[in-house]
């Protein structure tokens, strides 16, 4: 007897959350570790996320940005 997946049927309408990356926070250059602060506290304050969330996406918008800066962000 094959049991239901109750998850694809009841939580199929939720959004995914990306995978998380393998880098962590204290992994990023200093500058970067700014940045990825800075968005994480702007989603979880301004945007309503659960702390853990905003530090998810805050990290993946900031590896984002990584890859299409040439160099550090200034402050």
């Amino acid at each position: 007897m094959e049991l239901l997946d109750l998850d694809a049927i009841f939580n199929n309408d939720r959004p995914t959350v990306p995978r998380p990356p393998d880098v962590k926070p204290d992994d990023l250059p200093a500058q970067w570790l700014a940045v990825y602060r800075e968005r994480a506290t702007i989603r979880e304050l301004s945007g309503g996320l659960p702390r853990e969330l905003a530090e998810h996406y805050a990290l993946l918008d900031t590896l984002e940005l990584m890859k299409t800066w040439e160099q550090y962000p200034t402050y």
